[in-house]
């Protein structure tokens, strides 16, 4: 849409940022203070990567996430679109999180999660499928 009226999305990138020179970057991102982004990554458009959180190697975020304070994202995870990741969830290695969904603060995400769940705890189960 804003393409369209010849506008531009920015990135706003917090400068105590550790960012990887290889990531993959779309419009519209905001990365907060304290995180840390490793090689390899890419991350979608309007993408928030809130205080403290971890995006770590070769991971993918779709677009439309938000992705809250202290999470960790470990080695090749992929995001779904329209995703939210609460306070201090971890998803742990080669894991996907399916578009749709929302993850409970402090989750730990050990399993695949289908598109449109809503789940939590440690590990994360999932709770009740998103309707929208």
């Amino acid at each position: 849409m804003f393409k369209q009226a010849g506008w531009n999305s920015i990135n706003i990138i917090h400068p105590n940022v550790v960012i990887s020179k290889d990531a993959k970057l779309g419009e519209g991102i905001l990365i907060e203070c304290g995180c840390l982004i490793t090689p390899n990554p890419i991350i979608g458009n309007n993408v928030v990567v809130n205080t403290g959180s971890q995006v770590n190697h070769d991971s993918i975020i779709e677009d439309h996430v938000y992705i809250a304070s202290g999470v960790v994202l470990l080695g090749g995870v992929k995001i779904g679109e329209n995703t939210l990741l609460n306070d201090g969830v971890i998803v742990t290695l080669g894991k996907i999180v399916g578009k749709n969904s929302l993850i409970g603060a402090g989750a730990v995400v050990t399993k695949n999660m289908e598109d449109n769940v809503v789940a939590y705890g440690k590990p994360a189960k999932v709770i009740r499928f998103n309707m929208g």
